[in-house]
């Protein structure tokens, strides 16, 4: 997973962003001159994505001591949109990106969606333990939970699907 080496890439391939020697650097591909960079802490571990949007976005997760810090910039500013004051409790993964929209998995029971244009954070009614998060769309995931794979509608944060493992 490239994002665990703090490396991410945009879907549409117009963004890279990386971390290192305690800066994030962000550059536009079509231009690969060095766009814009950010100072931050080295440890913990850093974790990235970008999210498509108006305007896009670069999202930094780092889990330390049973927290996780998030914070949301702006491309290809790298203004902080979301520097969350108070750390998210638990280490918190980005599970899947789907747009503007990043899920976040929190141990095995939690997952938040996370609007990263309205800056909203929503709760899923998912019953854990949550053994799978992939994206199947522009505006689906998959959760796989207690032995049922779920596709969840991104924007109305239900499930439209559902398929039971028989045994």
């Amino acid at each position: 997973d490239p994002r665990s080496a703090g490396l991410a890439a945009s879907d549409e391939g117009r963004w890279l962003a990386w971390a290192e020697a305690g800066r994030l650097r962000v550059c536009e591909l079509a231009r690969p001159a060095h766009v814009a960079e950010l100072e931050l802490p080295v440890d913990p571990p850093i974790e990235l994505a970008i999210a498509s949007g108006e305007p896009d976005r670069v999202i930094v997760l780092q889990a330390h001591g049973g927290t996780t810090r998030l914070r949301v910039c702006t491309l290809p500013a790298l203004r902080d949109v979301v520097d969350a004051g108070p750390p998210l409790r638990g280490e918190v993964q980005l599970a899947a990106l789907c747009g503007s929209v990043a899920l976040l998995r929190g141990g095995a029971d939690a997952l938040t969606a996370v609007d990263l244009i309205k800056l909203r954070a929503t709760p899923l009614p998912v019953r854990g333990p949550i053994q799978l998060v992939a994206r199947l769309s522009a505006d689906h995931v998959l959760v796989g939970a207690r032995g049922t794979l779920e596709a969840w509608s991104v924007q109305e944060r239900r499930p439209t699907h559902r398929d039971r493992k028989s045994t």
